[in-house]
């Protein structure tokens, strides 16, 4: 895929996205379990969620974010394509949901992702992309999914990126 011939747009989930957004969960396996499609589909549409599509309606990039309390967002997915990965969608798309977290009075976003004892790359980028985003570690919340996978819960102090 040539990079300069990327094309995307940043659209709010909407139900004709169901198999976009599915068929690109199935795409991000080195993150994912095969049937974390059951786990994610509930969560649309309450939770907000927006795409990064490209200009064939085709899924590329997608985060969903629940509120928690008056003032805290939760990161609950989030994925960008293998072969769209390293191009500036996840930042786009952080970015708007950034944006749109302080438009909306939140002063925190956190998120869930396997602790930087799991030695596995994909991962090892899930946590530097946290990090660059001014993320910071946060709880260590250890193998609550009883899969042998530590986890760290990790924040980022909305009021310090104005």
């Amino acid at each position: 895929m040539n990079p300069q011939t990327l094309s995307y747009s940043i659209v709010e989930y909407r139900h004709s996205h169901d198999t976009p957004l599915r068929a690109l969960v199935g795409r991000l396996d080195d993150w994912f379990e095969h049937d974390t499609w059951q786990s994610i589909a509930p969560q649309l549409g309450p939770d907000t969620t927006l795409l990064a599509v490209d200009p064939s309606g085709r899924a590329v990039g997608f985060v969903v974010v629940r509120l928690e309390g008056e003032t805290v967002g939760r990161i609950t997915w989030a994925g960008v394509d293998p072969d769209w990965q390293r191009r500036g969608i996840g930042r786009d798309l952080f970015d708007h949901i950034i944006a749109e977290a302080l438009a909306a009075g939140l002063t925190e976003l956190r998120v869930e992702t396997m602790s930087d004892t799991v030695d596995y790359a994909p991962f090892q980028r899930t946590r530097a992309f946290y990090q660059s985003l001014g993320f910071e570690p946060d709880i260590e919340l250890g193998d609550r999914a009883q899969n042998g996978l530590a986890t760290t819960d990790w924040s980022l102090d909305l009021l310090a990126t104005v």
